[in-house]
This record gives structure tokens, C-alpha cells and sequence, in this order.
């Protein structure tokens, strides 16, 4: 492979991870609402924490580095699918850090859980499932989207 061919390729490899790091952590806060509403009130902090730290993550970085972002898209082999997924480096970093976030704070959840609930199955699986589900839901999204941005580039 040539060096622009490895370099279009780590481009689709990203921009897909973003978009599916993006979606799967709002079906992650659409799933944990109506579990903190019923009976998990831990789950409302992770779903605070999914909800303000990528956007703090990327306001952070985009202050102390607004010039990453224009070189990235000055740079970019795709730069109309860039624009198309509103896809930048500091987002890109700010998602990053929401997906592990998110699989820290669920592996946390599922350890300070209570003992009386690991004898009920639904209530002691919880976190494992919340978990499992994040993650299998992240690893199909970011195959769906870079099969469309591969048929998109052709």
C-alpha cells in the first residue's frame, strides 16, 4: 500500500470510530434513563458524566489548540467527509475519552454493586448488560460506518 492509501485508510478508520463512539454513547444515556428513573439512581451519574465531560473534553481542547483542528482538515485526504460528520481531532479525542469514560464507569458500577443484588439476575446483571451492550453496539456501528463512508469515497 502506498502512503496515501494508509493514510485514507487511518482517516475512514477514524472518522467511523468517532461517529460510532457518538452514537452508541447517546443509545448508552437512552438506555440508562429509564433505569435511574426505576431504580438505579447510580446510573444518573454516569449518564451526567456521559453528557458533560466529552463536551467539557472538547471545549477544553479546542481552546488550547484551535489550530489542530484547521490543519488536520487542510491535511485530510476526505475533507468532505470530515465536514459531512463534523468530524475534528479534538472531537475525535473528546469521544475517545467519553467511550472509555463510559466503560470505567459502568466496571465501577458493576463492582460497588450491592450483594443483594447479584442473587436477583436482572438487578445484579445490570452493569454487565448496560456494558456489554455499549460495547457490541460500538463495534457494529463503527463497521456500519465505515462500509458507508468506503461506498461513499468511491
Amino acid at each position: 500500500m502506498t502512503t496515501t492509501a494508509v493514510f485514507k485508510h487511518r482517516e475512514i478508520r477514524a472518522v467511523s470510530h468517532f461517529c460510532a463512539w457518538r452514537i452508541s454513547r447517546y443509545i448508552l444515556i437512552i438506555l440508562l434513563v429509564p433505569l435511574s428513573a426505576l431504580h438505579y439512581p447510580s446510573a444518573f451519574y454516569i449518564i451526567a458524566a456521559l453528557a458533560a465531560l466529552p463536551a467539557a473534553v472538547n471545549l477544553a481542547l479546542d481552546s488550547s489548540y484551535p489550530e489542530r483542528n484547521n490543519e488536520a482538515l487542510r491535511q485530510a485526504a476526505h475533507p468532505d467527509i470530515m465536514k459531512q460528520y463534523h468530524f475534528s481531532r479534538t472531537r475525535y479525542q473528546a469521544e475517545r475519552f467519553g467511550f472509555v469514560l463510559a466503560l470505567i464507569l459502568l466496571l465501577v458500577w458493576q463492582w460497588i454493586q450491592p450483594t443483594e443484588y447479584w442473587y436477583d439476575f436482572p438487578l445484579g446483571r445490570v452493569p454487565v448488560m448496560a456494558l456489554f451492550f455499549y460495547y457490541i453496539s460500538q463495534t457494529v456501528f463503527y463497521f456500519c460506518y465505515r462500509f458507508a463512508i468506503r461506498k461513499a469515497c468511491r
